[in-house]
Parts: C-alpha cells; structure tokens; sequence
C-alpha cells in the first residue's frame, strides 16, 4: 500500500485583508470576522523613551531600528493624530498595525491581496507609497518578532466596499435606479453614485467637509468662554464619546457642537443640492456611512436619505466582498 506525505506548511495565508485606515479610526475585519478599530494616532519613539508594554488598543512596531507606537497609546503619549498628518505617508504605520500574526505561530504570514480605501484611488501619490508595502519583510510587533509579506496592494475607492456590502445585502429600495453613498468622515466626507449596474460614476464624486472641519468650528465658538485654542482632538473625542466635554477640564462644549453641527449639516445639504442638482432626479436613495453618519439625524427626514445600520464598519465589510460574491 502506498503512503503520500503532505509538505510541511511553510507559511499562513490569508487570501483577502480589507484595512479602512481612516483618519480618526483604523478598522479591519479579523479572521473570525469580528470588527476591529484603533485609534488613528502614531508616535515615532525618541531614543531616551521607553517602549511601552502594548494594550488591547495600541501597537508597539520596531521597523529598520526606528520604534513606534500606534493606537490609544500613543494618542495618550501625545503622537500626531493622522487627520493633522500625511495620511499616505503614514500607511506603513497604519497598516502593520492592523496585521496580527496567527495565534501562537512564528511561521510567516502572507497576504496574497490587501484591500485599503483610499479617497481616489487614481491618486498616484497615494499608490505609490502603498507599492512600497508589497515585500517580505521582518518587523518586531508588540516586542515579537513577526515576518509577514504583502503580494499585492489594492486600493480602492472609499464608498466602494459600502455600495458593494448595501447592494448585496439588499439595503436599497430601487434597484433598477443610480443609488449613492455618503461617507462622513474624519477629515473629509465623500458623496458618491453608483449606476443601476454599479459602476461608480466620477462626474458625481463630491468632496465634503468631514468631522474635523466641525471641529474646528467647535474650536472657534470656545475660544472666547475659555481664552485659548482647545486640542482638536479632544473636541473630536467628546463629539464621538457624546458627552460634549474637553478632555477631563470638565469644561462642556455642548451649546457649541450642536449650533455648529446644524451650520456643517446645512453647509453639506447646500453643496449635495447643487452639485446634484441633475442626480436628484434620478437617485433612488442615499445611504449615510461612516463612524459619524449619525450627526446626519437632520438627513433622514427626507425618505431618501438613510443612515446604514452598520455604519461604522460597512465600508471595511464591503471591502471584503468581490462585485458579486454572496454575503
């Protein structure tokens, strides 16, 4: 009777790795399928600090002998919060900190396609520093040594893996119209309309101002009441946290956040009418994503408008999803 031997496994591989590393938050589906996020602030270690012992919501990368920390450490350390830095140039940092290795393995990790979203994913800009990412490479990660390897990197377009994970899961009404997908965003919101077919149709793309363009009206109207510039990040936590405080200064921003959120949603329904002044005649309905889709309450008086019931992690979902594979 003749026996086969199966190889030894060299390496783990994951087929598909969808990363929306945003502005405010980073967000991944592991696995098991379950929604991550961390928050979207980097620290590059000066050669006197420490490294911190990493937490369930931070990550501590040794790469080419520079150390950082990423995620609520180092927010609390005082790193650069990415919506005030080059989003693209830091996609390293964003996106290792979202690749974990295997359980307790020390083999390899390959990933054979890593989706991320991007704005445009024209922007060659952006490409370029996200072809850098495809190698194999050794990096330390939370103080272990971990070799992982990238074979290819697709972008693609923010609202494109909402539409895709909408569609499938039939959240659209009239599917034999254009639908489209508002995404608030931390440093930008895009509007953005897909045809019948679905297929994204550029002459309709509109750029928004995000949560932080709120956050620096915030910023303003505080300004006389406490006589210097509040951090806007701790404005953009106390809107996200929905207790419209600064920090710990128990100073409450409350009064302001909602005059100037009716002002940014008033500003954001003015520029939808009239630079969808055509697409409204034909639009089905708007489906609002994003982590801060619920400031858009005002939205959703007109029947079609709707704020997607899992609209923080949606467009990360979607990105999963091919253009028609099952749910």
């Amino acid at each position: 009777m003749q026996t086969t031997t199966q190889a030894p496994k060299t390496q783990n591989i994951i087929k598909t790795f969808a990363i929306d590393a945003g502005n405010r938050f980073i967000k991944w589906i592991d696995r098991n399928g379950n929604p991550n996020s961390l928050p979207s602030y980097s620290l590059q270690l000066e050669d006197w600090m420490d490294t911190p012992r990493p937490t369930k919501r931070s990550v501590t990368l040794e790469i080419d002998g520079d150390r950082y920390v990423v995620g609520q450490l180092a927010k609390e350390l005082g790193g650069e919060p990415t919506f005030q830095g080059d989003k693209s140039a830091l996609s390293k940092l964003l996106v290792l900190s979202a690749i974990t290795p295997i359980g307790d393995s020390t083999l390899p990790l390959m990933i054979e396609n890593l989706r991320i979203a991007l704005p445009d994913s024209r922007y060659k800009k952006d490409l370029e520093n996200l072809r850098k990412l495809e190698q194999v490479r050794t990096v330390v990660r939370n103080g272990v040594n971990f070799t992982y390897g990238i074979r290819k990197i697709e972008a693609i377009d923010e609202g494109i893996g909402a539409y895709r994970f909408a569609r499938q899961a039939k959240l659209f009404q009239y599917v034999n119209r254009p639908n489209a997908i508002l995404d608030i965003g931390g440093g930008t919101s895009l509007a953005k309309v897909f045809s019948p077919g679905g297929v994204l149709m550029r002459a309709s793309d509109l750029i928004l101002p995000g949560t932080f363009d709120l956050a620096k009206q915030v910023a303003t109207a505080l300004l006389p009441k406490i006589n210097y510039s509040p951090d806007l990040g701790m404005i953009m936590d106390g809107i996200a946290e929905g207790n419209y405080l600064l920090g710990t200064t128990g100073i409450s921003f409350a009064t302001e956040f909602e005059k100037a959120r009716q002002k940014w949603v008033e500003g954001l329904k003015s520029q939808l009418r009239t630079h969808w002044k055509q697409e409204f005649q034909t639009i089905g309905e708007v489906l609002i994503v994003g982590g801060s889709a619920p400031l858009l309450k005002e939205f959703t008086e007109n029947p079609r408008f709707k704020i997607a019931p899992n609209h923080a992690f949606i467009s990360v979902k979607g990105m999963l999803l091919d253009e028609d594979s099952p749910l």
